[in-house]
């Protein structure tokens, strides 16, 4: 026998759905169904006739190479194992993931194998690249069931999770609870009007908005601590782990405050307990490892975004102090490692931007505005504990530190020496990875710009006043510096909402946006959707609405992808029962808003409003 641990066969006849999907393999002829419970997954397996079939358990394989793994045929119907795995973007973050399988059928063969020499009866292998392999007599479309619990606890918690979520043998049941759930989440939303791709891309982008961040406790509660990895329990709630947080507090984690308050507080809940157990909040913590990929101080804009809309069922005294420590912290800091800098000047020159220079000035820029956002978030957790004058400083640090960067002479923000002198190579258009673009981290001036979410206002006038703004960012479009597919300049298409009579602006190149770069084929979704992030963005502005500035409570306005769109809200948190958005002119700018049938002056609703219950509506402008 050969091991063979992927196979090249053509796909046939595809299926993909929310909790379950189907693929015949053309070349053993061989149709797999499989279906998902949280914590555990169903295969069922139809074979052609033959006289040896097999099932192969590649227990190195995963997204990233395998530091070490071990597998046991435990009897002729189970295997158990672990991998351990990890090294997220090379960073020495590895995690162990368990597992116990179990098989309908009785095998009449098995082993194992190391580096691919089959070890024929050998119940155990480890490695970095082992695997077990059950080999059975089938008839004729006969049927064999692979069920797999898993955890990151324990061998022992991945059986009692398997026996806790799937304690029969059917496809159909774990299907059924499995769309039912999905069902149950997606429909919380329901929109009216619209093609059905439109509604296929809705919904596509709703199911991504709500994979990650993903439970990680066990049916016991247990889970992995962070970075200690020791085992701890949770009680009454989940623990959550794939915190993105670069990505997904700008679009994710509002919509999961707006449509999902109990999603989020648990997510809240799991970022108290990662202060407790390490003093900082995550950065960009994935099963329970923190890998502090890309920079800024991303925890901040989820809290303060959060508790801004009312979500406060978690510590949060000590989550202000670990967001306070961060933002102060000059000598030891995990999450700002620039800050001693940042702090010293105000921004981070090119000059004097951290111990490692070369590294430090490819993102110094970008490093800067992350960390002034993150200011102003912070200062409005610390007052509303009460530390006005915290507050009072980390607010002013935020409005003054991106205007070390503007060039009066070009309105691009620039890198610069600790005495003035701007970065003489310095090119707008210039992307993450040149010397020309000295100081941008995935993306380049063009793109950050105007990202200054908590003071639009004191940008507009560093740029010369409205008409200037407006023309500045209109150039982005038009010169096709402007990118969907990451997430620097998602909130652009909606700053022209800053500028009275140019909220057109946005009605028209959101609505250009999604038609142009979402689609229904396997290339419909742009970029990497970075654990939702992209996804989120396509879901608030199908709905006409759109969180530009994470911590305030407004959103600014854009124009529906439906006709009707009704989000139903969760009693438990809002009092409103439903926010019901409508438009009555498809496709026809410019649009006016109006909130219970009373006009609004500008093209912002507050989170308070929305979540009272009632009818946003958008019609055409006489």
């Amino acid at each position: 026998m050969t091991i063979i641990t992927k196979t090249d066969s053509h796909y046939c006849d595809e299926q993909a759905q929310a909790g379950f999907y189907s693929v015949f393999l053309e070349d053993p002829g061989v149709r797999a169904e499989l279906s998902a419970t949280p914590r555990s997954t169903l295969y069922q397996f139809t074979f052609p006739a033959g006289s040896a079939s097999n099932l192969i358990f590649d227990i190195s394989e995963g997204l990233s190479p395998s530091r070490d793994s071990y597998v046991e045929v435990l009897s002729p119907t189970e295997i158990a194992g672990w991998n351990q795995a990890g090294g997220f973007c090379r960073r020495d973050n590895h995690y162990r993931i368990h597992f116990v399988a179990q098989v309908s059928k009785t095998a009449k063969t098995w082993g194992t194998w190391v580096n691919r020499e089959i070890k024929a009866g050998q119940a155990s292998a480890q490695g970095t690249s082992i695997g077990a392999y059950l080999q059975f007599e089938t008839e004729p479309e006969e049927v064999i069931l692979v069920k797999i619990g898993l955890s990151y606890v324990s061998i022992e918690n991945a059986r009692a999770n398997l026996l806790a979520e799937q304690p029969a043998w059917s496809l159909d049941e774990v299907k059924s609870k499995a769309q039912a759930a999905w069902n149950q989440q997606l429909g919380k939303v329901q929109v009216q009007g619209g093609n059905e791709a439109d509604k296929t891309k809705f919904y596509t982008a709703l199911f991504h908005s709500l994979i990650h961040p993903n439970i990680i406790d066990d049916a016991n509660g247990e889970y992995p601590a962070l970075t200690s990895y020791r085992t701890k329990k949770v009680t009454g709630r989940h623990q959550y782990t794939v915190f993105s947080l670069w990505d997904t507090y700008r679009t994710l984690h509002p919509l999961l405050t707006l449509a999902y308050p109990e999603v989020q507080t648990q997510i809240l809940q799991t970022m108290a307990d990662m202060v407790a157990e390490t003093g900082w909040l995550p950065f960009w913590e994935l099963a329970a490892g923190e890998s502090y990929v890309m920079n800024g101080d991303p925890a901040a804009p989820v809290v303060a975004d959060s508790y801004a809309k009312g979500l406060r069922d978690f510590d949060t005294t000590l989550v202000v102090n670990a967001l306070l420590r961060q933002a102060l912290d000059t000598t030891d800091n995990a999450i700002r490692w620039q800050n001693r800098y940042y702090t010293r000047h105000g921004y981070l020159p090119i000059d004097d931007c951290g111990p490692d220079d070369e590294w430090g000035k490819i993102r110094m820029v970008s490093v800067a505005l992350e960390y002034a956002y993150a200011d102003w978030c912070t200062a409005q957790m610390a007052r509303a504990l009460g530390k006005d004058s915290l507050a009072q400083l980390l607010e002013q640090r935020s409005k003054t530190a991106y205007q070390h960067y503007f060039n009066p002479e070009t309105l691009f923000l620039t890198p610069r020496s600790r005495n003035g002198q701007w970065y003489e190579a310095f090119r707008p258009e210039s992307y993450h990875g040149s010397w020309n673009n000295l100081g941008f981290v995935e993306g380049n001036s063009w793109q950050y710009t105007f990202f200054v979410p908590h003071d639009m206002e004191g940008l507009k006038n560093l740029m010369g006043g409205d008409s200037v703004f407006a023309q500045h960012l209109q150039r982005c479009f038009d010169e096709k510096n402007f990118t969907i597919d990451n997430e620097p300049d998602l909130a652009y298409p909606y700053l022209f909402t800053y500028v009275p009579g140019q909220e057109w602006r946005t009605q028209r190149l959101v609505h250009e946006l999604i038609v142009g770069y979402f689609d229904t084929d396997p290339g419909g979704l742009p970029g990497n959707d970075d654990a939702g992030t992209i996804s989120a963005w396509l879901v608030f502005s199908a709905m006409g609405i759109y969180p530009d500035c994470p911590g305030s409570t407004r959103y600014r306005l854009g124009s529906p992808l439906f006709d009707q769109i009704s989000l139903a809200l969760d009693p438990r948190f809002y009092t409103g029962q439903t926010l019901t958005i409508r438009k009555t002119s498809p496709k026809a700018y410019p649009l006016k808003a109006y909130w219970n049938g009373v006009p609004l002056d500008t093209f912002a609703i507050d989170h308070g409003q929305l979540t009272q219950g009632g009818v946003l509506l958008f019609e055409k402008e006489k």
